[in-house]
């Protein structure tokens, strides 16, 4: 389905702003901290973040010294009922902005003028994430409050909004163990990637469990790596990226009873190349939901930070050796626990 409706945008200017203009002229935002930098060891560009401080959602774009250079605010009709967070990712190719409304659809907006609305797909089973494939479909996940034996988890549609390809955990037998559990939702998938060989990787959050399954119309289960088995614990892992190679890694964020932030292992043996974990408390550094790795060899994670009992969310640059070299905090406010929510972010490179 696509629709065309004129959407709010909020561009960053000089001085007060420029509300309704295309500058890019960077503006201070004081809830916007960068208080880590260091330029010699950070993989330097801009953060794409989705954020919904002042329970307002919206995109913002900041350059490594935290200076808003974008800012986008959803309209009213990307928004459903107690809405927190959404996806956002900067697609280059095509200089326009993916944007996941939790509930409501996935929409595509030029980055220049985002009044103009590239691509939409509206439907109620949609959160967390949605990637763009090389082929122009659109691949989401679907895991707020998803109901056993009801929802969809994975769909796939194409430029003009047909769906082409869909996977629902309830049809498989291998999750039969999982039946009437409920938590946030029955699977509560949160992350899905379509990997060069074809399949499609799927966090399943409420089972602990990273899973492939191939592209065909059943979708069968191909691989499956229980973190909870492997020793990790009740971890809800979050957003597995697949990093190519011989053999192929997955970097995983942790939470809960693992001892990690952060895990990349070999796929599918589990064997362990690379964690993180906060120097301090784990608790102080929790939950993390996201961990994407730069192409200097540093990742970014994304999480709440404890500082003095105050939670902020905060956005971390580490390099291998686990050296924090960028951190972005959201501070002075509180909004339910959970200082500005971002969910995840994106390094765009300079």
């Amino acid at each position: 389905m696509r629709i065309w409706i004129a959407l709010l945008a909020v561009m960053a200017g000089c001085g007060g702003g420029d509300s309704g203009g295309t500058s890019g002229a960077a503006t201070g935002d004081p809830r916007i901290v960068v208080d880590v930098y260091d330029a010699s060891k950070a993989y330097n560009g801009t953060t794409f973040f989705a954020t919904n401080y002042d329970n307002t959602p919206r995109i913002i774009r900041v350059d490594m010294t935290g200076n808003v250079v974008w800012e986008y605010v959803l309209p009213d009709y990307m928004l459903a009922a107690g809405q927190i967070a959404v996806d956002a990712e900067y697609l280059p190719d095509s200089n326009s902005v993916l944007i996941v409304a939790s509930r409501v659809g996935v929409f595509e907006v030029d980055y220049e003028d985002p009044s103009i609305l590239k691509f939409s797909f509206l439907t109620a089973e949609i959160s967390h994430d949605a990637d763009r494939l090389a082929n122009g479909n659109t691949l989401f996940v679907y895991g707020h409050d998803d109901v056993e034996g009801v929802n969809t988890q994975v769909t796939e549609v194409d430029s003009l909004g047909n769906v082409v390809w869909s996977w629902r955990a309830w049809e498989h037998a291998e999750f039969d163990s999982f039946s009437g559990t409920f938590n946030g939702g029955w699977v509560h998938a949160n992350a899905v990637q379509r990997l060069p060989n074809g399949n499609t990787l799927i966090s399943l959050r409420n089972f602990q469990m990273t899973v492939t399954v191939d592209h065909t119309p059943a979708g069968n289960v191909v691989e499956i790596f229980d973190w909870d088995a492997a020793g990790y614990g009740v971890c809800y892992p979050h957003e597995p990226e697949f990093i190519p190679g011989t053999p192929p890694h997955v970097l995983v964020a942790l939470q809960n009873e693992s001892s990690f932030q952060a895990v990349e292992i070999e796929w599918p043996s589990g064997t362990v190349v690379w964690t993180y974990a906060w120097d301090g408390p784990l608790s102080s550094f929790m939950p993390t939901r996201d961990a994407d790795r730069l192409p200097n060899g540093n990742t970014l994670l994304q999480s709440l930070v404890t500082i003095d009992g105050v939670k902020d969310s905060v956005i971390v640059e580490v390099t291998p050796s686990g050296e924090i070299v960028w951190q972005m905090r959201l501070v002075g406010y509180a909004e339910n626990g959970t200082p500005g929510f971002i969910y995840k972010a994106q390094r765009v490179g300079s």
